[in-house]
């Protein structure tokens, strides 16, 4: 079959809509998080991410 039912795009499309929704609404909230916590926290946080990436890079 060399068409893809117009159905399957709108699945995709919906998936990935959810998908972007739900990452940004997980930013969002970790803000929000941070903004109720210590400038100390706060900080402390954002120096972390390059160590996670580089804990998961070193797992897999």
């Amino acid at each position: 079959r060399a068409t893809v039912p117009l159905l399957k795009y709108f699945y995709l499309g919906s998936r990935l809509f959810l998908l972007g929704l739900i990452g940004f609404l997980a930013q969002i909230c970790a803000y929000k998080g941070i903004a109720y916590s210590s400038p100390t926290l706060a900080s402390a946080m954002s120096n972390l991410g390059p160590a996670f990436t580089f804990i998961l890079a070193v797992l897999f």
